[in-house]
């Protein structure tokens, strides 16, 4: 999820970079990552869907999460 997400925001936030070259476009990237809060605990919501443990194939114990919330 991070991966994704986090690269749409920077394409978005960021300024158009000053040339064509890869470092051009990470160099504004990073500026936009420098900008951005350190999210806390309290600034997360993860868990698991009510009926996950019933899908066929999933551990009765699983803790795997099934939904997050940023």
């Amino acid at each position: 999820i991070e991966n994704h997400l986090l690269n749409i925001l920077l394409l978005l936030a960021m300024e158009p970079p000053i040339g064509r070259s890869a470092d051009d476009l990470i160099d504004e990237k990073v500026q936009v990552l420098r900008a951005i809060r350190t999210l806390t605990r309290d600034d997360v919501v993860r868990g698991q869907f009510d009926g996950y443990l019933a899908e066929p194939g999933v551990r009765p114990n699983s803790p795997v999460e099934t939904f997050a919330a940023v």
